[in-house]
């Protein structure tokens, strides 16, 4: 099965639904999908997006989701089928993962699509946020992934056996 993630305009296509970001040498798992809207699982009648998470906010703030409950009163997160959105005190999104459809894949940039066409993706996830990961603070909206002060855009990758591996200067591969 492969699975894409979209960080920004930048699409990582990989085999496992994995993040994980390098740190001091160790690899971090920053956020792992269990479960897809939609998907068939052979161990379990769940069918929406499940995920787990291991970062902090800007302010430091352990943000943890365990199959995506997060037990913090200052942090608000928002389920539906598709799509996790965690907010802090003041609404400011800390992180926002949303499986796309058809119709949302149809409105992507067209150096997406075009690429998507060519590989066989079956799950395209977009994440978004504005969160720590060890020291380095990670900024994804709709068209950039920042990692510190440097920044990613209008790229595709395919990444065969692992999931995606992010550091101090980004993608690593």
């Amino acid at each position: 099965m492969k699975y894409a993630f979209l960080l920004g305009s930048n699409a990582f296509i990989v085999d496992q639904p994995v993040i994980t970001y390098e740190e001091n040498g160790n690899m971090v798992e920053i956020l792992r999908i269990k479960s897809l809207y939609g998907a068939v699982h052979q161990s379990s009648d769940v069918h929406q997006l499940v995920v787990d998470t291991n970062l902090k906010d800007v302010d430091g703030h352990n943000i943890v989701l365990a199959d995506n409950d997060l037990n913090h009163s200052d942090y608000k997160v928002v389920r539906t089928d598709k799509q996790i959105h965690v907010t802090n005190g003041t609404e400011h999104p800390v992180i926002d993962i949303l499986q796309l459809d058809d119709a949302a894949i149809a409105g992507l940039s067209s150096h997406v699509i075009n690429e998507l066409g060519h590989v066989n993706v079956d799950y395209l996830i977009r994440v978004r946020g504005d969160f720590m990961v060890g020291e380095h603070h990670i900024t994804i909206d709709n068209e950039k992934m920042f990692v510190d002060d440097d920044s990613i855009a209008e790229s595709v990758h395919q990444i065969h056996g692992t999931g995606l591996q992010l550091g101090v200067h980004g993608v690593t591969f």
